[in-house]
């Protein structure tokens, strides 16, 4: 019942916040365990800029008109019928269950006294109970939640916003004012339309094609030019993932209208589809196990979606929604423009994002192109731009590759041709993605800066990357080259040095928009030992070319990747990747027996001469941040 609580005021404040019609930029009620024997109960608002007391006003109100009328049959039904749905899909897939999630179900039964049942009684038990709930009982419960005894108020902010604290006496006159206000009851006008209205018919199949290594594959061109592949697979009980992409995304777009370019699936996403806002189409999707996200990435764009067999249809009329009837709610703008506002009030004084500015800046030799949050960011986003750039990259279907791979339902293919086939297309436009030539200075890039800190400590980021030929062998080389290097520092940097906790290293080989290869690490560090750990780094480094790499550790990577790619077999995303990348780049899947051949070719030689020619015919970067020197030291 505490879970029904926060859920359905939760809604309400989240409806509350996307109409704009708050104080506050968000609005939450939790219950948090105090120790393993008492909970507590909390309503917690973050407000717009100098609206304090009045965004704590607007969370207290919502939860006394709760308390004080109760919860609507409708908002208890939609409730049940979402949490029996996560309940339906986790005993669907009780077998996929992960080990840490077990773990932490003895642990509350061992260090909390939660019973720990068989996936089955746990569905029986839970489900009963859900179903057991009447509207009389939740309504006389919430009346007990909140208790006008044993009460904290929190204020918390920024230094500057201080001055303006609400104090004590004016919190406790607001929430006295609420208790004796006249309230109307939660009243919702349900949106009961179909999410498609109009007829379609499935279009016809024009040509069918064989994806090369993946036999179940199956690979359609519709009659309005759209790509789909569709692969069945039993790895998991109940699931479907989709991939859509096409080539493109912001490297199409003016620089001038980038920062739109940034904002433009964030607003799609949260304004609803077709005829229903975000709220409506929340509450149409109640114990739906479907969704359709859309992305405008920095080479391509396109969807990440997934849903349960029976959802699959839904997922594709989310999908069809977002390319003929995405909406864009000038609330929603409103709101992250504030969101945003008070982010950049934030991040001034924060380190972390100084440092990742530096560093974006650095690796694209100041482009006027490398997004930086920053004021000019907020001045230059604009609604109706980021509304024009969405309409402009996701149209024309004949320019996407619709991937499905999983539990695929009986007649998908047929709703495939109902909704992706009957997306607008024109087959005479093939776009690609702009290389605008991005990358660092040539030679060696160097960045020191000092920052003002509480707790004093260097911050290193190094990045060697240039051009190579891409194949499967130089990309698996680059990642194993990382890896390698990853296990010195751990016994160098670490354990001889003391000096950091770790380092984080990545051997990476891109193809888009041209073959790349990218060497970067990063660690945190004493300032003291800052210089001496770099010069054991760029010692490591080098000796990549100059010595064999030490054999057992070669050998360990190696076993990893084969384990990690047996394992990798079973899921579905690994296969939506494998077709992905296929589709995208031309990579064909490798089978067991040509994966085994690519890594048994791989010796202590090869990696040294791969490594002399990535090392000698790269560019660096380096970005040091350090303390500022206190006062008096």
């Amino acid at each position: 019942m505490n879970s029904f609580y926060t859920n359905i005021l939760n809604n309400r404040f989240k409806e509350l916040i996307l109409k704009n019609q708050s104080s506050a930029l968000g609005l939450k009620t939790y219950f948090e365990p105090i120790s393993r024997l008492n909970t507590s109960f909390n309503l917690s608002a973050s407000a717009k800029k100098g609206k304090t007391l009045e965004a704590f006003e607007d969370a207290y109100t919502e939860a006394e008109r709760l308390k004080r009328f109760g919860i609507a049959q409708t908002e208890l039904e939609r409730t049940k019928k979402l949490f029996i749905s996560s309940y339906d899909d986790f005993i669907s897939n009780k077998d996929k269950v992960d080990n840490d999630s077990w773990a932490e179900k003895l642990t509350n039964y061992f260090l909390k006294a939660k019973p720990f049942l068989s996936a089955e009684d746990d569905y029986k038990l839970i489900v009963g109970i859900i179903k057991s709930i009447t509207l009389e009982e939740i309504n006389a419960y919430i009346k007990t939640i909140q208790k006008p005894t044993n009460q904290v108020v929190l204020v918390t902010g920024s230094d500057e916003d201080k001055v303006n604290f609400p104090t004590k006496d004016a919190v406790v006159q607001v929430m006295k004012k609420v208790e004796n206000k006249t309230l109307e009851p939660y009243t919702k006008k349900e949106n009961n339309e179909p999410l498609i209205a109009k007829e379609l018919k499935p279009a016809a199949v024009k040509k069918t094609f064989e994806v090369p290594g993946i036999t179940s594959a199956k690979g359609y061109i519709l009659e309005n030019g759209a790509n789909v592949i569709i692969l069945p697979t039993t790895y998991s009980q109940d699931q479907v993932v989709m991939t859509a992409f096409s080539k493109g995304g912001k490297s199409l777009i003016k620089t001038e209208d980038l920062a739109s370019a940034e904002i433009a699936t964030t607003i799609a996403r949260s304004s609803g589809l077709g005829n229903f806002d975000n709220i409506a189409l929340k509450e149409k999707l109640t114990g739906k196990v479907a969704q359709s996200a859309p992305f405008i990435g920095e080479n391509t764009q396109g969807f990440q979606g997934s849903s349960n067999k029976a959802d699959f249809e839904t997922m594709l009329q989310l999908l069809y929604l977002s390319f003929e009837a995405p909406r864009f709610d000038s609330n929603i703008f409103n709101i992250l423009k504030e969101q945003y506002k008070n982010r950049l009030e934030t991040i001034k004084k924060d380190n972390g994002n100084t440092f990742k500015d530096s560093v974006a800046l650095a690796n694209s030799n100041h482009n006027p192109r490398t997004f930086i949050f920053n004021e000019k960011f907020l001045e230059n986003i604009d609604l109706k731009k980021a509304e024009n750039i969405y309409r402009d990259r996701i149209k024309n279907a004949s320019d996407f590759t619709f991937v499905f791979v999983g539990n695929i339902p009986e007649g998908a293919l047929e709703l495939i041709q109902k909704y992706i086939g009957n997306l607008k297309s024109n087959p005479a436009v093939k776009e690609t993605f702009a290389d605008h030539n991005i990358g660092p200075k040539k030679g060696k890039t160097v960045v020191y800066f000092k920052r003002p800190m509480e707790v004093a400590k260097s911050t290193v980021y190094l990045n060697l990357t240039g051009k190579t030929e891409y194949s499967k062998e130089n990309a698996m080389m680059m990642y194993i080259i990382g890896e390698l290097l990853s296990k010195r520092f751990l016994q160098t940097i670490r354990e001889e040095e003391g000096g950091s906790y770790g380092v984080n290293v990545g051997g990476n080989l891109e193809l888009i928009p041209k073959p790349s290869f990218s060497l970067a690490l990063t660690f945190d560090c004493n300032p003291e030992k800052q210089e001496k750990l770099m010069q054991i780094i760029w010692k490591e480094i080098n000796d990549l070319k100059s010595n064999p790499v030490n054999a057992n550790d070669l050998e360990d990577i190696k076993k990893a990747l084969l384990k990690n790619r047996e394992e990798s077999l079973k899921t579905n995303t690994f296969w939506a990747t494998t077709l992905y990348n296929y589709s995208l780049n031309q990579i064909p899947f490798s089978t067991d027996e040509e994966y085994k051949s690519l890594i048994s070719k791989i010796n202590q030689k090869t990696i040294q001469q791969f490594s002399k020619h990535v090392l000698d015919s790269s560019s660096s970067v380096e970005v040091i941040m350090n303390p500022e020197s206190q006062s008096g030291k």
